[in-house]
C-alpha cells in the first residue's frame, strides 16, 4: 500500500480527499487518511501562498539601471499570512526527499491556475518533478476524487498547462509592471497602473461611454396598417431597406393608408424552423444568463456556482466546454436521479440525444466538462444558490427534449390599387419542446405584430382594413456594459480566460477607472483620462491582446509545441513592452497634467471626514492622487452636506452661540439645530474663530521665546 503526500489546493478539498481515502484524521497542519489502498499525509495550500517580490524580480533584471527590464522568472517569497501553510509543506517536501513517501500527488484545482500554485511550491524547494503526480477531477464528490487519485497521471503530462499560465503571468508581469513604470515616470503619479488585459477592457467602457454620450437620436416613423380577415385582426407594417426619417413622405404615405379600404395580398411564405435546447452550460453562459435574470455580477455568480461545486451537488464550473465526454454517461444518471427525472434515463443512448450532449474532442481541448448537477440541492441553499442550480438544471434537462418547432409566416400586402408593400407576420407553435421547462418565466415581449397567429390568406386575396397608426420613434444609443454584457464582448473578442474574465472589472473598479451605478459598469473622469492620454498605444487594442490569449490557448490545448508557443510569446510580448515604454516616454498633451496634479491636504482632510459620517472607504494609499480624491470628494459630497444638514450643533457650537447671543448679536432659529448652519453662522460673526497672537521678539519663523531658569 503506497504511502503518498498529496499537496491540495485548500482545506476544504483536503479534508474530502482524506475522507474518501478513509480513516481520516486531522493533525496540526494536515490530514492523516489509511484506506482504499493509500497511506496519505494530505497537506494544503490557500490558494497562492507564495507571492512575486516586484522589486527584487526587477532588481535581478538590471532595473533601474536597466528599463524596460525582463525577468526570466520572478522572485517568490511566502505570504506573511500563509508563511506558516508553506514551512509545513516544505518541511514535508523535504521528508518526502528522502524517501519517507512513495510519491507526491499535486490535487490543485484543475485548472491553470490550480496547476501553477501547487508547481509554485514544489520548484521553490527544488522538488523533483519526475516524483510528482496530478490527480485531476471534475467533481469534489468522493468516489470521483478516489478515481482521480488512483488514476493520477505524471506531473509532466500536464506541462503545456503549465507552460501556458506560467507565460500568462511572466506576460503580463512583463507588460503590467514596464508600462505602469513607464506611466508612473511620466506623470510623476505612482497610483496609476497599466495592463495587457485590464486596459483594453478599460478602453472598451470608455469607448462605449463615449458613444452613447455623444451618441445624436434621430426621429423616424414607423406606418401600420389594422386588417381584419372573417373576425380575426392582425397588423401589417410598411417596409423599407432604411429608416423612414422625411416626416412629409411619412405623413403623405400614412394619408394613402388611412384612404385605402382594402388590402391585397401580394406573397405568402411560410417556413417551418426548430430551435434547438441551449448547450449545457459553460462558466460564461452561467454568468451571462444569471446577469440578465437576476442582476448578479460576473464574480457574483463564479462564487456561488464554486460553493456549490464544494456542496458536491454541481460538476467543476471554471468549464470552457458544453458537452460531456462519453465515459461520462455514468454522471448523466447522477443528473436525472438528482432531479427525479429517471423517467428520462432511456434517452441516454438513443442517437440524437448522444450526438447534442457527448463531444470526447471538445472536452479535452477543454480539459473539464460542462457544468451539470450531479446532486439534489441541500433543503439549507441560499435563495441565490437555488436561482444558479435551477440554471444549470433547466439546461441539463432541456437536453432530453425535442426541439422546439413552429411555423413562421410572412405576408405582404398592398393597399388596393397600390405597390407600397406592408408585411404581417405570423407564428405558430408546434411543439413546444424544450421550452416547456420554462413556460412561465418572463422573457422579452415581442412586438404585436410577430407574436400574432395569422387567419388563412391566399395570394391575390382582398383584406378588409380596419384601423391605421403612425408611430414617431427615436434610435436608441447601444446599452452601457453591465458585468454579463462585458464578459461576454470579452469572450467574443477572447480577451483573458474563462476562470479569470470577471477578475478584470474588480481591478478596474479598485483603481478607480471604473465604477457601478445601478448594475451599469461607467468609467470614471479618471479612467476617460487615461484612455485618451494612451489610446494610440498599442497596448489599449482589444484585438492585440486577443491574439495573445489565443495563443496562450493554443499552448494549453497542445495545439502549439510549448517551446514553439514560449518563444514566440515571449518575443512578441517584449516587442510590445519596449514599444509601449517608448510611446509613453514620448507622449505630450494636456491630458496628462492632470495626473500630475496632487491634491491639497484640506482635499484630503474633507474626504476623510466624509469617509468618517458616511461609512464609505477611502483608500489611504491613493490620497496623493488627485483624480481619485477629487472624484472621491464628488462623488460623496451631497450626501454628507445632506447629512450634516439634520446634525444637531456641538455643545461647543451651542456655547459659542450662546456667547455671541448675549453679546447682542442676532442668531437665526436654524443654527440652534442644525450644525452646518451653526457653523454658517460661527463664522460670519467672528470668522475662522482663531485668534491671532504676536510673540515678544517673533520676528520671522522660527523664533522661540526664551526663559530664564530661577
Amino acid at each position: 500500500m503506497p504511502k503518498v503526500l498529496i499537496i491540495a489546493e485548500k482545506d476544504s478539498l483536503a479534508k474530502k480527499i482524506a475522507n474518501a481515502i478513509g480513516k481520516a484524521k486531522k493533525e496540526k497542519d494536515h490530514y492523516h487518511a489509511e484506506g482504499n489502498g493509500f497511506v496519505a499525509d494530505v497537506y494544503y495550500t490557500f490558494g497562492h501562498i507564495l507571492e512575486a517580490s516586484v522589486g527584487e524580480s526587477m532588481k535581478r533584471a538590471g532595473y533601474p539601471e536597466r528599463f524596460p527590464a525582463f525577468p526570466d522568472t520572478l522572485v517568490l517569497t511566502p505570504k506573511k499570512e500563509r508563511k506558516g501553510l508553506y514551512l509545513a509543506i516544505k518541511k514535508a517536501l523535504e521528508r518526502a526527499k528522502k524517501g519517507e513517501y512513495d510519491y507526491v500527488v499535486s490535487a490543485g484545482d484543475p485548472d491553470r491556475e490550480g496547476e501553477i500554485l501547487i508547481r509554485e511550491v514544489l520548484e521553490d524547494v527544488k522538488f523533483p518533478k519526475s516524483k510528482v503526480r496530478r490527480m485531476w477531477f471534475d467533481s469534489e464528490t468522493a468516489k470521483e476524487l478516489l478515481r482521480a487519485l488512483k488514476e493520477a497521471k505524471p506531473l509532466s503530462e500536464f506541462d503545456p498547462l503549465a507552460t501556458a499560465g506560467e507565460l500568462r503571468k511572466i506576460g503580463d508581469f512583463w507588460v503590467g509592471i514596464n508600462a505602469s513604470i513607464g506611466l508612473q515616470r511620466k506623470t510623476g503619479n505612482k497610483n496609476l497602473s497599466l495592463g495587457r488585459v485590464q486596459t483594453p477592457v478599460l478602453r472598451l467602457i470608455v469607448e462605449r461611454d463615449l458613444e452613447i454620450e455623444n451618441f445624436k437620436p434621430e426621429k423616424y416613423f414607423v406606418i401600420k396598417a389594422q386588417l381584419e380577415k372573417d373576425g380575426k385582426q392582425f397588423w401589417s407594417v410598411y417596409q423599407t431597406k432604411e429608416r423612414l426619417t422625411d416626416e412629409k413622405r411619412a405623413r403623405a404615405l400614412f394619408q394613402i393608408v388611412k384612404e385605402s379600404q382594402t388590402f391585397v395580398v401580394k406573397d405568402i411564405q411560410k417556413k417551418k424552423k426548430a430551435v434547438r435546447p441551449p448547450h449545457l452550460p459553460k462558466l460564461s453562459d452561467l454568468q451571462k444568463e444569471a446577469g440578465r435574470k437576476y442582476g448578479y455580477s460576473a464574480k457574483k455568480v463564479l462564487s456561488i456556482v464554486q460553493s456549490l461545486y464544494e456542496a458536491e451537488v454541481l460538476t467543476y464550473p471554471r468549464t470552457d466546454s458544453q458537452y460531456l465526454a462519453t465515459h461520462d454517461e455514468e454522471k448523466v444518471y447522477e443528473g436525472l436521479k438528482a432531479l427525479g427525472r429517471e423517467d428520462l434515463a432511456g434517452k441516454v443512448k438513443e442517437e440524437w440525444f448522444r450526438k447534442r450532449v457527448f463531444n470526447d474532442k471538445d472536452v479535452q481541448r477543454a480539459g473539464h466538462h460542462a457544468i451539470i448537477p450531479i446532486a439534489p440541492l441541500p433543503k439549507n441553499a441560499t435563495e441565490e444558490q437555488r436561482k444558479i442550480y435551477n440554471l444549470v438544471a433547466k439546461r441539463f434537462l432541456s437536453q432530453f427534449y425535442p426541439n422546439y418547432t413552429y411555423e413562421e409566416t410572412t405576408v405582404v400586402l398592398t393597399p388596393e390599387g397600390r405597390k407600397e408593400e406592408f408585411v404581417a407576420k405570423g407564428k405558430v407553435e408546434l411543439n413546444a419542446g424544450w421550452k416547456e421547462l420554462y413556460r412561465g418565466e418572463q422573457t422579452k415581449e415581442k412586438d404585436e405584430e410577430e407574436s400574432t397567429a395569422l387567419p388563412p390568406l391566399e395570394k391575390g386575396e382582398p383584406v378588409k382594413k380596419i384601423g391605421q397608426r403612425i408611430e414617431e420613434k427615436w434610435t436608441q444609443p447601444p446599452p452601457r456594459y453591465t458585468s454579463a454584457s462585458l464578459i461576454a464582448v470579452m469572450e467574443k473578442l477572447g480577451l483573458g480566460e474563462q476562470s479569470t474574465r470577471h477578475t478584470y472589472e474588480e481591478v478596474l473598479k479598485k483603481r478607480g477607472y471604473i465604477e457601478e451605478r445601478q448594475g451599469k459598469l461607467i468609467s470614471t473622469e479618471r479612467g476617460r483620462k487615461l484612455i485618451e492620454s494612451i489610446k494610440n498605444l498599442e497596448l489599449t487594442s482589444p484585438e492585440l491582446t486577443a491574439e495573445w490569449d489565443k495563443l496562450l490557448k493554443a499552448i494549453a490545448e497542445r495545439q502549439i509545441s510549448p517551446d514553439k508557443g514560449k518563444q514566440m510569446f515571449e518575443q512578441g510580448i517584449k516587442k510590445l513592452t519596449y514599444k509601449t515604454v517608448k510611446q509613453l516616454d514620448s507622449m505630450d498633451g494636456e491630458t496628462l497634467e492632470a495626473f500630475k496634479k496632487k491634491p491639497t491636504r484640506k482635499m484630503i482632510a474633507f474626504a476623510r471626514s466624509i469617509s468618517k459620517a458616511l461609512g464609505v472607504e477611502f483608500d489611504e494609499s491613493r490620497k496623493e492622487d488627485y483624480g481619485y480624491v477629487k472624484e472621491f470628494i464628488d462623488k460623496h459630497a451631497e450626501s454628507y452636506k445632506e447629512q450634516k444638514k439634520d446634525e444637531p450643533p456641538s455643545e461647543k457650537q451651542l456655547a459659542l452661540l450662546k456667547k455671541l447671543a448675549e453679546e447682542g448679536k442676532e442668531i437665526p432659529e436654524e443654527a440652534y439645530k442644525s450644525k452646518q448652519k451653526a457653523s454658517e453662522v460661527i463664522t460670519k460673526l467672528i470668522g475662522s474663530g482663531k485668534k491671532k497672537f504676536k510673540g515678544r521678539g517673533s520676528k520671522g519663523r522660527g523664533s522661540k521665546r526664551r526663559f530664564r531658569r530661577k
